[in-house]
């Protein structure tokens, strides 16, 4: 789908008179019906918190004058729009227009204290959350895009990997339950996987393949793979992946 409204999820959190619209557009490491791993993140939350809202696709190849001028004069996806009910394509002047995924999941975070995206009464825990999302952040995620996107080896990514493995717990979810975590990485850590077993990025012919041999195989990375599958069989992620498209696309 090039623009599209999802089906609204019904709520068990109330928010009078206020509308959830998310803009955003597959990228081109997913499918045209499901988000990138940015706005991935976003839907996972959103679908954890049960919160009703709608979704509408922007094409990043001719965006809209709307988007720049009433949401996001970066063009950056993705984005929330926050306020009155609107047509997707016509938000509201008196909706707050908010970019960036950590900064839209902070905002749910609020919006939802007691949803499960940060601990609502334990400043300590929340404090750990958000000191691991900077950390995946800083490290992972441009690990990520050297490799996958500019042309630089795996390795980068391995390496990633080992640091962000060395800060979680011994079994189990970041702090125990699913959370801010958990949303922020999953979306690039079972990409990561799926790409590099199928030999996907700019790097040279064959370095995905070794470097999911060494994941798949190597003892150093046990805690990152269960961790990883443990994260795929989560309900909220599992009902938002649909791999095999995914590898159809690819193909």
């Amino acid at each position: 789908m090039s623009s599209s409204t999802y089906p609204r999820r019904r709520s068990t959190h109330v928010i009078p008179n206020h509308f959830l619209l998310l803009l955003g557009i597959p990228r081109l490491l997913t499918l045209a019906s499901q988000p990138s791993q940015y706005a991935h993140r976003v839907h996972l939350a959103l679908d954890e918190v049960k919160a009703e809202y709608v979704t509408h696709n922007i094409d990043l190849q001719a965006k809209p004058a709307w988007f720049l001028e009433k949401i996001n004069p970066e063009g950056t996806i993705p984005a929330l729009s926050y306020g009155p009910k609107c047509a997707p394509d016509d938000p509201s002047p008196e909706a707050a227009a908010i970019p960036e995924s950590l900064v839209i999941l902070e905002f749910l975070a609020d919006l939802f204290p007691n949803g499960g995206i940060l601990p609502p009464n334990d400043p300590v825990a929340r404090a750990r959350a958000r000191l691991l999302v900077a950390h995946f952040e800083s490290v992972f995620t441009v690990a990520f895009k050297s490799a996958f996107y500019e042309g630089k080896s795996p390795q980068l990514v391995l390496d990633a990997l080992l640091e962000f493995q060395a800060r979680l717990p011994k079994d189990g979810f970041a702090l125990g339950a699913w959370g801010m975590v958990e949303m922020s990485a999953a979306p690039f850590l079972v990409r990561t996987w799926m790409l590099l077993e199928h030999d996907f990025g700019h790097y040279p012919v064959g370095e995905g393949t070794k470097a999911w041999e060494a994941l798949s195989k190597e003892d150093k990375f046990t805690r990152v793979r269960k961790y990883v599958e443990d994260m795929k069989a989560y309900p909220t992620f599992r009902g938002s992946w649909d791999e095999v498209r995914k590898l159809s696309v690819r193909s």
